[in-house]
């Protein structure tokens, strides 16, 4: 079951954590792709230097050191899919 779990600070999110893989391959995926077009899309707007992270297999890791308003919006969307997925999905989730 994919695991997910995230910190606030002064009503920014701090960190974002996703770790374990799901049954079903559409729900992994799914996740896969929010991660991947969060991280590209924090690139592309060159925010790249307010984060680090660590991708692997059934691993993510997402620190924010110094946020703002258009980087909150990013997370909170990849937030926004996980918990609208294990909505949908309640047993691939825990």
């Amino acid at each position: 079951m994919i695991r997910f779990m995230f910190e606030e600070e002064n009503g920014f999110v701090k960190i974002v954590k996703v770790w374990n893989h799901s049954e079903n391959l559409n729900v992994c995926a799914s996740v896969s792709t929010g991660i991947t077009l969060s991280i590209n899309i924090i690139e592309s707007l060159d925010l790249k230097e307010n984060i680090i992270y660590e991708l692997k297999e059934g691993y993510f890791n997402l620190e924010i050191l110094k946020n703002n308003s258009s980087l909150d919006k990013i997370i909170r969307s990849l937030i926004f899919m996980l918990n609208d997925l294990k909505e949908s999905y309640p047993k691939q989730f825990k």
